[in-house]
């Protein structure tokens, strides 16, 4: 149960930064102009929600030296690989950004605190949001 805005908000950055991280990764992994900007893009965007929600631990109180770092074990998975084709690593990108809306939707379903959990179902949506821009890239590649 998440019982604190604080709490919340620890894990919302450790997954925008890994998730900042992880397409910084993937837009080199690739030759493809048109989807290194993609994920450049989500990159940026990822790295934007982190700020805000850094401005918004610290508005709370929050001591930004107990911030836990990007999840290096999610991480050391994207390291390995070479090389992937653009399907896969759109694929992968968007069971990234499922599983973050996920995460935040149950978070949403872990407090009693109506700010939080709006808080906790704007930031679904969000993720929601890149899920969608990506399956369209996918799309396009489809037809």
């Amino acid at each position: 149960m998440y019982e604190t805005i604080l709490e919340i908000l620890k894990l919302a950055i450790v997954m925008e930064e890994t998730d900042r991280e992880l397409y910084t990764r993937m837009k080199d992994m690739i030759p493809d102009p048109k989807t290194q900007s993609v994920f450049e893009e989500l990159a940026e965007f990822e790295k934007t929600h982190s700020e805000l929600l850094f401005k918004k631990f610290r508005l709370h109180g929050g001591d930004p030296a107990f911030l836990p770092k990007p999840d290096e074990d999610i991480l050391k998975e994207y390291v390995l690989p070479q090389s992937f084709d653009r399907t896969s690593i759109l694929q992968n990108a968007i069971g990234r950004e499922i599983r973050s809306e996920n995460l935040y939707r149950n978070a949403a379903t872990k407090t009693d605190d109506a700010i939080l959990q709006d808080f906790c179902l704007y930031l679904a949506n969000e993720e929601k949001d890149h899920a969608k821009t990506l399956r369209d890239l996918l799309e396009m590649d489809e037809i």
